[in-house]
């Protein structure tokens, strides 16, 4: 019952990252939203909502079908190509979610690939697992981000030689509602990208970066392992999405090596801010998947309102990256302020947050405080979605948290630590509880939150230089949806920053509909020099906090310095007080002895004193009966 406990709200439009929170009892209260996967608010951005208002009006509610029976429409592929565009990859396929997307694909890949052999990392998704289980393929689990675990794993399958896949081609060409050739034809060339001739076909299977501990994929090394075992990489990106990468596309793109992921799983729930699902990657692979993926062939497609408003975000966050890297300008704030504060914070290099509670009922407790004492929102994290002992706050900050909103958390966390006794930071370790579990140290944590500085410095300055110049074409150019757009986004996500702060439900926006076009060009000017000056406000504040962290941990070292030192005073007291204790004792002792062996030289003598006594009285009987027979005589 700790687990299956759910938050009703309503969320408003112009209001975020604030929502209107429904009671059971019926009562209602404004509460600041801490654990949204609507990590840029794009769910509310003018030109997405713009898009799906117009779909709506041109085609209706409803898609009309399945994909291959009239359910495709121009939507579906012009947010198809879209997405194949972003991962630069060939082709993409669209699911109804990120769970079905991966369930799906995976399933279907053994229908591909006979012999299949699936190596998985032991923190994959539970969409993952499922797909992998569903198909009824070989798995090989290797542990978290271990790629010498892999690597040995890899190895003992080498010489592994199942049979041709041929037979399994022509068996998802005779089952799969497309052309039996077209789909043959694709599966022998996905074939031979996983395996090739008539080695085993082998797919390693991760997550970029993983949800609930916000660890980040080696996905360098994965990629080298995949190349030098012949292995098909599969990549789940749904948390990176939108929020990593120069056009935003993911940790793969960031990292450079999008081109040797062979399939990429992402979502449209979650930084696109609509819904749905998909894979992108080689033609031939999405091919096979689309003749063979139970999840894509039997269910109706997404409506055109979902498309059109996804595709809309995709073209808006190629180019714009002000959203994600004030989100990452937020989550760095964050972090450090809970270090500062000695929180367990598990460290990670993603924007997601996780605090370590490591008991259900109080981590439900905590999160019923924070709602009803400080009105913020954040869902515990219990068994199964984390291991038991494992229990914790997962925190997603968002571009439209103000830094007043931050330390309103910070403060309200530090008084709920302290009042629930949860343990710190310190106590985690010294209990034993690795915080550090995916080789960051604190240092390494500091120094990756100083890039992440550096690179919204980098943003910032390409952003000035940008707006310097006048000309509405170049404005355009910049955006694909021109000057009024954008100048309409930044008004609201200001007013939606003013509305977070204050008890009002709606954020004003009916002024707007009367500006004129120079009036919207003079307003977007100025919201561009209010953006720069505050986010130059924000790095001065971020460094600021990174030098009171490290004189924090100074002043650390230094009480952790004076504690020793007093421990160390405390036990020469305690060993010199333990020697005079001893020292005592012996002494006692041998007062103890000496009386012992007083009194028994005393016992010694009465008793000799009683013996010459004794003689003494045998003498004198012995007197008296001579006497007394000589008496006796002289009668």
């Amino acid at each position: 019952m700790l687990y299956r406990v759910f938050a009703t709200l309503k969320r408003e439009r112009g209001c975020l990252p604030s929502a209107l929170f429904h009671g059971v009892k019926g009562e209602k209260q404004r509460v600041t939203v801490w654990c949204s996967n609507d990590y840029l608010g794009m769910s509310q951005h003018p030109v997405v909502l713009e898009a799906a208002k117009k779909a709506l009006e041109e085609s209706g509610a409803g898609s009309g079908g399945t994909r291959n029976i009239s359910g495709t429409n121009i939507y579906h592929d012009e947010l198809e190509r879209e997405i194949a565009e972003w991962h630069g990859k060939e082709a993409a396929l669209l699911f109804t979610s990120g769970f079905v997307a991966n369930e799906a694909a995976l399933s279907a890949l053994s229908a591909v690939y006979p012999g299949l052999l699936y190596f998985s990392d032991k923190d994959n998704h539970a969409s993952l697992i499922a797909g992998m289980s569903s198909s009824k393929a070989e798995k090989r689990i290797f542990k978290h981000n271990d790629m010498q675990h892999l690597r040995s794993l890899l190895e003992q399958d080498a010489e592994t030689t199942p049979p041709s896949p041929t037979a399994a081609a022509a068996s998802a060409a005779a089952a799969a509602p497309v052309p039996a050739a077209a789909a043959a034809s694709a599966a022998a060339a996905a074939a031979a990208a996983a395996g090739g001739g008539g080695a085993r076909p082998k797919v390693i299977v991760l997550e970029s970066i993983y949800s609930m501990d916000g660890s980040l994929a080696p996905l360098q090394q994965a990629c080298a392992l995949a190349k030098e075992f012949n292995c098909l990489l599969y990549v789940d990106e749904v948390h990176a999405v939108g929020l990593y990468g120069e056009n935003g596309s993911g940790v793969a793109h960031h990292l450079g090596v999008s081109s040797q992921v062979n399939l990429i799983n992402g979502t449209l729930a979650k930084a696109v801010g609509v819904f749905g699902g998909y894979v992108a990657g080689d033609k031939n692979l999405i091919d096979c998947i689309r003749s063979c993926a139970r999840g894509f062939i039997f269910t109706s497609s997404l409506p055109p309102t979902v498309t059109a408003a996804a595709a809309a975000s995709i073209k808006y966050l190629k180019r714009s990256s002000k959203e994600r890297w004030l989100q990452q300008v937020r989550s760095s704030q964050l972090k450090l302020l809970l270090l500062q504060r000695d929180l367990p914070l598990i460290f990670n290099s993603s924007h997601i947050i996780p605090l370590l509670v490591g008991d259900p009922k109080k981590c439900k407790a905590a999160t019923d405080m924070l709602l009803n004492e400080y009105h913020v929102y954040i869902q515990p994290i219990n068994y199964p979605t984390v291991p038991r002992g494992e229990e914790r706050l997962r925190i997603t900050p968002s571009p439209f948290h103000t830094e007043e909103d931050i330390m309103h958390l910070v403060e309200a966390l530090t008084d709920i630590w302290r009042r629930l006794e949860l343990p710190s930071a310190a106590d985690c370790m010294q209990r034993g509880i690795c915080l550090n579990r995916h080789g960051k140290q604190q240092q390494q944590l500091l120094n990756l939150l100083q890039q992440q500085q550096q690179f919204v410095q980098h943003q910032a300055a390409a952003n000035s230089s940008s707006s310097s110049k006048s000309s509405s074409k170049n404005n355009a150019q910049m955006c694909p949806f021109g000057a009024a757009e954008t100048a309409e986004w930044q008004r609201q996500a200001a007013a939606a920053t003013a509305a977070a702060n204050s008890s009002a439900a709606a954020a004003p926006a009916a002024a707007a509909a009367n500006i004129t076009d120079t009036e919207q060009q003079h307003h977007q000017q100025n919201n561009i020099s209010n953006w720069h000056e505050a986010l130059q406000q924000q790095l001065l504040q971020q460094q600021l906090l990174q030098q009171q962290l490290m004189c924090t941990q100074q002043q650390r070292q230094q009480q952790q310095q004076q504690e020793q030192q007093e421990q160390q005073q405390e036990q020469q007291e305690q060993q010199h007080e333990q020697e005079q204790h001893e020292q005592q004792q012996h002494q006692h002792h041998r007062q103890q002895h000496q009386h012992h062996r007083q009194h028994q030289h005393h016992r010694q003598q009465q008793q000799q004193q009683l013996q010459q006594q004794q003689q003494q009285l045998q003498q004198q009987q012995q007197q008296l009966q001579q006497q007394l027979q000589q008496q006796q005589q002289q009668l």
